[in-house]
């Protein structure tokens, strides 16, 4: 594979997200040598105290926001922490192999996808925290670590459908990531615990991994 972004290869890489599933589940974990751990915008929550995760991937406007001030502390002296997946679109030539980010999915599972195979260029990568589980909960639930998800406001002529969420689309955005990172010779593991999961990659347990 050729990356334009040669920053800091490694061999497995675990993407990180906000349901409710990985508060429950990686604060048990002990992180293994060798491996890069991408939160998703609030996830990082999730390993503060560890403070062993390897990058927050967010758009900037995430840390305009109020509630995100302390983010800012997390990264100020460490630049390199913080993954803005907005480059991906400044080169055409990844452009042209991948598509733009409304061909790769224009949510924050898929922008952390190909920036952790173009930062990382792992063999494997795991996930937890992204089962997009959210018609599980009622509408007063909360389905993530930090609240209620706005998954039926955002994106309204994408992914996100006004009033749910499209499962064939994101399916097949999924399928699309899958196959493009084995073609590197890479696969995708979920590492949830959940008893439900939107991913269809091979489950299995963290220590396996």
């Amino acid at each position: 594979m050729i990356s334009f972004f040669q920053f800091e290869p490694c061999e497995k890489a675990i993407i990180v997200g906000s349901s409710r599933n990985s508060l429950t589940t990686i604060n048990y974990w002990k992180k293994k040598d060798g491996h890069a751990w991408i939160m998703i915008n609030n996830a990082w929550r999730i390993r503060r105290l560890n403070n062993d995760f390897d990058r927050i991937c967010a758009h900037y406007n995430y840390f305009e926001k109020p509630e995100n001030a302390d983010a800012k502390e997390v990264i100020t002296n460490m630049p390199m922490r913080f993954g803005d997946y907005r480059f991906l679109d400044l080169y055409t030539t990844f452009k042209k192999m991948y598509g733009d980010k409304h061909e790769r999915g224009d949510i924050s599972i898929f922008h952390a996808c190909y920036y952790t195979l173009e930062i990382y260029n792992p063999k494997k990568i795991g996930f937890i925290g992204c089962d997009m589980d959210y018609d599980l909960y009622t509408e007063d639930e909360d389905d993530s670590i930090y609240g209620k998800s706005d998954v039926t406001t955002r994106h309204p002529h994408g992914l996100w459908n006004t009033g749910d969420y499209d499962k064939e689309l994101i399916l097949e955005k999924i399928k699309k990531f899958e196959n493009i990172f084995s073609k590197y010779g890479g696969k995708c593991y979920n590492l949830s615990t959940a008893d439900w999961t939107l991913l269809p990659f091979e489950k299995i347990n963290y220590e396996d991994f």
